[in-house]
């Protein structure tokens, strides 16, 4: 969704569409509105720990280089 620029307001109705069109995963349990913020959450969460890690493993970022 986010890739191709569609709000997550969209959700509900395009896993509604794809249940239509025999996708099994798109059961009820992902129509749910607040599904997308879990997702959304979820995701963040992710990249906020991917940067963490590049920004704790860099040997430059946050290093004193005056002494």
């Amino acid at each position: 969704m986010a890739k191709n620029g569609i709000s997550a307001r969209n959700f509900t109705e395009l896993m509604t569409l794809q249940q239509e069109n025999g996708c099994s995963l798109a059961d009820d349990y992902y129509k749910k509105p607040e599904i997308v913020t879990e997702m959304e959450t979820v995701l963040a969460d992710q990249v906020e720990q991917f940067v963490i890690d590049d920004i704790a493993g860099s040997p430059f970022f946050g290093r004193d280089l005056c002494h």
